[in-house]
């Protein structure tokens, strides 16, 4: 698992919004901040990763489902990192079992 601070485009109203990321294998989780992650609110959003396109410090994200959405990755001290587990998101095969749940988000289960 990996966590890291990026801004996210919105989806609607093209503006630019930090978000708190958690990636769990090929699951990207995101939360409005870190403290809702903390107390284990639901997350804003969650999608499996298919594609990362990388351009600068921009990064495409294409989703299982097939929709896209565009991040920056922040100032923290682990963007490094968090970049790194993005890239392998996209080399996880998924389980052969057809309904995956992810330790920590029981509500969280896809079907697959």
């Amino acid at each position: 698992m990996q966590t890291g601070i990026c801004k996210k485009e919105g989806h609607i109203v093209k503006n630019w919004k930090e978000r708190f990321f958690v990636i769990i294998k090929d699951l990207m989780l995101y939360y409005k901040n870190e403290r809702d992650c903390s107390q284990r609110l639901p997350p804003v959003g969650y999608y499996v990763v298919l594609k990362v396109e990388f351009d600068s410090k921009l990064f495409t994200v294409t989703s299982q489902g097939g929709k896209v959405f565009k991040l920056t990755l922040g100032s923290s001290r682990n963007s490094k990192d968090f970049l790194n587990a993005i890239q392998r998101a996209c080399n996880v095969t998924s389980s052969s079992d057809q309904t995956r749940q992810y330790a920590g988000h029981p509500q969280l289960q896809l079907v697959g």
